[in-house]
């Protein structure tokens, strides 16, 4: 069963809000980055805003149980997919949580439900987080990786297998930043260029086709 009544969260220790991001799929949510490094995050069904705290066996958890969660490191970003949820600390490690059934917590694994953050993978330094409906991607480096589903085409991997962890995608440019609709992604790299891949059933790759691209 699903908590019925919305959850008060006491933000009154909070001096400022650092940043703010929202899910298309709930387009009422957000997540607020506090400046002590809290995450708010409220969840939103049928227009009402509500606590994110709901029973692991009745949901996808994709904020981590908590309205407010504190990693253990200051967090500097977040991204929201459908039904999962990332961050990165300031240190440039990066957790991911929530719906997993594709592997796009990035665990190594498909595990249905990942009620707490999972570290995605302690080797690189990230700089970027994106999140699609059930995949993301991360630019580290200045490359982008990405892992989840990958039936559109939206990891840029070449194919359309699922990849449950950090798989190395194009362009062959140095990355700054990347972004994630929900069944695509874009990057732009240090020279201003945008490099899009996936499903484009209504242009959103912006190339002037319908085909989807399975590259970058």
């Amino acid at each position: 069963a699903r908590l019925r009544r919305a959850v008060a969260v006491d933000l009154s220790s909070a001096d400022s809000v650092l940043s703010v991001t929202s899910t298309g799929q709930l387009p009422t949510s957000e997540t607020k980055i506090l400046k002590d490094a809290s995450l708010y995050l409220p969840f939103a069904r049928n227009g009402r805003k509500r606590s994110l705290r709901r029973r692991q066996e009745s949901g996808s958890d994709h904020l981590g149980h908590e309205s407010v969660f504190k990693p253990n490191l200051p967090v500097s970003a977040v991204a929201l997919g459908t039904a999962h949820s990332c961050a990165i600390t300031n240190h440039g490690e990066l957790l991911c949580w929530g719906q997993n059934w594709n592997g796009q917590v990035g665990n190594g694994t498909t595990q249905g439900q990942i009620t707490r953050p999972s570290l995605v993978d302690a080797e690189m330094e990230f700089t970027a987080v994106a999140a699609g409906a059930n995949h993301s991607c991360a630019v580290a480096d200045g490359e982008v990786f990405c892992w989840g589903y990958n039936g559109s085409g939206q990891l840029g991997t070449g194919d359309n297998q699922i990849r449950p962890r950090p798989t190395l995608t194009g362009p062959e440019a140095s990355v700054t930043s990347v972004g994630a609709g929900h069944e695509h992604a874009c990057a732009v790299d240090e020279d201003g260029h945008v490099w899009c891949w996936g499903g484009t059933r209504v242009g959103q790759l912006g190339d002037g086709t319908r085909d989807n691209r399975l590259e970058p």
